[in-house]
């Protein structure tokens, strides 16, 4: 292995074990290097306060950040390598537009009817795995009947887009209370998860991230063409419905959980190309996950400063923070090409 393929991972672990420290002591109320790891260690006693922020507050908002990073990066990669497309990303299939028009109607559904309601939660990551399931079936279909994955992306915009129309019209009908909590979801943070959740977030997300790990040795395929990947013994057909569920899995849960973040998926796999020099998924893959923890850890701390007073969409802050870092690669490498 390259002498620059093993800094990077380790300089990134890094980064990503120093964020995750710094995570836990910043915020509204702060804990020194000193108090974080007297804690931890069990020598010092965590009272009440402390505990709720520590392991209430911060904890799942870091397993989630980190695990999200990881799965949206992970997602756009493997969109990228399916589709041969630049501008593939872990939405590009109405995921995002399916998971905003199910929160806007349990939003709604539920200052109808008191059991929804009760749901929490809950009601809204149950509704937004049926309506991805729904959009998720027809992309298959397609795929079924087209046999073309550059048909397939265009379909799944075009639904992409059907699904915003609606969601459109829906918010110009809502209530303004539900109007104003749609925009809130919409905006995307990874604070709104509760440590209940956390469990079945971190199994799913976990579960396509092994399923990734194991799809990259096809990608590589990929890389060289459907007739070499079929000529390998590889059945395209199955392995593309493989990695269009993997993708919805990896996305669809975080979107509903945390909401929508863009950029992410898209940017981060081709800075892992540019800082590793490969086209190698075996080590893209884990590159995705661990450079995508570190950009959505730092976005997200950005976010969350304390002297602001206010937290900030984190989709917002990803976009802000990658953009001038990818132009800066991509301008030191002249041209993009997938």
């Amino acid at each position: 292995m390259k002498i620059r393929t093993v800094s990077f991972f380790i300089i990134t672990t890094l980064l990503v074990i120093a964020l995750i420290i710094l995570r836990l002591c910043w915020g509204n109320v702060s804990f020194s290097l000193s108090d974080l790891f007297a804690i931890l260690s069990g020598s010092a006693k965590l009272d009440k306060t402390a505990y709720i922020i520590l392991v209430h507050l911060r904890f799942p908002v870091i397993i989630a950040t980190v695990l999200g990073g990881a799965a949206l990066s992970v997602s756009g990669l493997q969109m990228q390598a399916l589709f041969q497309n630049a501008l593939a990303d872990p939405f590009i299939l109405g995921i995002s537009s399916a998971s905003a028009l199910s929160t806007l109607v349990f939003l709604l559904l539920s200052t109808h009817f008191e059991a929804i309601a009760l749901l929490g939660s809950y009601g809204n990551i149950i509704s937004s795995a049926i309506f991805t399931t729904v959009v998720l079936s027809c992309i298959l279909l397609f795929d079924y009947k087209t046999r073309r994955p550059e048909s397939l992306l265009l379909i799944g915009v075009m639904i992409g887009f059907a699904i915003t129309s609606v969601t459109s019209i829906l918010i110009y009908l809502a209530p303004p209370m539900q109007r104003n909590d749609y925009l809130l979801w919409v905006f995307g943070s990874f604070s709104r998860i509760t440590l209940n959740e956390v469990p079945y977030f971190a199994s799913f997300i976990t579960i396509g991230l092994l399923l990734s790990l194991l799809l990259s040795y096809v990608l590589n395929l990929f890389l060289l063409g459907k007739d070499y990947a079929v000529s390998s013994g590889v059945s395209f057909a199955k392995i593309q419905i493989l990695i269009l569920i993997n993708t919805f899995l990896l996305t669809g849960v975080t979107t509903a959980f945390c909401g929508p973040i863009g950029f992410v998926g898209l940017a981060v796999p081709h800075m892992a190309r540019k800082l590793l020099a490969t086209w190698n998924h075996k080590l893209l893959v884990p590159a995705c996950m661990l450079f995508g923890a570190f950009v959505m850890l730092l976005s997200d701390m950005i976010a969350s400063l304390p002297y602001l007073r206010i937290s900030l969409p984190v989709s917002s802050v990803t976009a802000l923070l990658g953009a001038p870092l990818m132009i800066f690669l991509l301008w030191n490498n002249h041209r993009v090409k997938l």
